[in-house]
């Protein structure tokens, strides 16, 4: 990708220096938090699985495991951020472990094992259906998506992915939510593809803060996921409807909001899942609702 320069150890170990700036990177103005533009935990976990792919050559991403936030990337506006992607195989060869840091060795940012498999191998079995069933009887959402938006949420247009909350309670949540376009997000990216559409996920976690917003009067910044899991390999185009459920977790406590997040595609057919996916909520958060009204 351009802003991206790639080197390979001896032992083969893949390493990405990657230049963030908002003229290129036009996602990071519409993240911003306190004002200042901020790598997302989905764009992180894109770019690891971008670098698993490369370090990997001639295998595709199966699932992420183990995906943690250690400390947030905040962009310098004037002068730009850096950042150092590392891709080491394991003791698995279609597995890697990745890690986001500054450069050099620098503090580290995120982490994660990535494992890969052969193009083609995606595993679609259907799972039993414990979302659906948890979910069921749902009632409706009691505001407008652009009322959350306003009101609850910080995310500028191009993270606007929630296309409808269409039901939620204590238990969780059913919305609709819209696949993204990297050349809208990206400068140089137009009819590429994104792995897994960091702006989906986003909305998938913009809607876990809408639920910890109304249930338990805080905001929430991602920790950690257990799990991103990759059912169908075949980009998405964009501006597509997604099917996503999101269940509570029964060992969840404030501040620790722990959800599962299910996607699928109009047809019924699974696309991805997220397991596990911790967010730490306070009410001093809230401030940032609204703020990219």
């Amino acid at each position: 990708a351009t802003g991206t320069e790639l080197s390979r150890s001896p032992e083969g170990e893949l390493e990405a220096l990657r230049r963030f700036d908002l003229g290129r990177d036009r996602f990071l103005g519409d993240h911003r938090v306190d004002g200042h533009p901020v790598l997302p935990f989905a764009v992180a976990m894109e770019l690891m699985a971008e670098a698993a792919v490369v370090a990997n050559s001639g295998l595709e991403v199966a699932r992420l495991d183990g995906i943690r936030l250690l400390h947030g990337v905040t962009l310098d506006e004037e002068d730009g951020t850096a950042i150092e992607i590392c891709a080491r195989r394991g003791q698995d060869t279609r597995e890697a472990e990745v890690t986001i840091g500054a450069p050099g060795g620098g503090r580290g940012h995120y982490q994660a094992r990535v494992s890969m498999r052969r193009p083609g191998a995606a595993d679609n079995a259907e799972e039993a259906e414990e979302a659906t069933s948890a979910l069921s009887g749902l009632p409706p959402f009691g505001m407008s998506v652009e009322a959350a938006y306003r009101d609850l949420l910080f995310h500028g247009p191009l993270f606007q992915g929630i296309a409808a909350i269409e039901g939620m309670d204590e238990r969780g949540a059913v919305s609709l939510l819209r696949t993204s376009d990297p050349g809208s997000c990206l400068d140089g990216a137009e009819g590429s593809d994104w792995l897994l559409d960091p702006v989906l996920l986003d909305s998938a976690l913009q809607v876990q803060v809408v639920w910890a917003r109304l249930h338990w009067n805080v905001t929430l910044l991602p920790a950690e996921i257990a799990s991103y899991r990759r059912a169908l390999s075949d980009p998405v185009p964009a501006g597509e409807l997604v099917h996503h459920e999101v269940v509570l977790r029964a060992d969840s406590a404030p501040p620790l909001c722990k959800m599962d997040h299910r996607f699928r595609l109009s047809d019924g057919r699974l696309l991805a899942t997220l397991g596990g996916v911790v967010g730490v909520g306070t009410a001093a958060l809230n401030r940032l609702a609204g703020a990219s009204a």
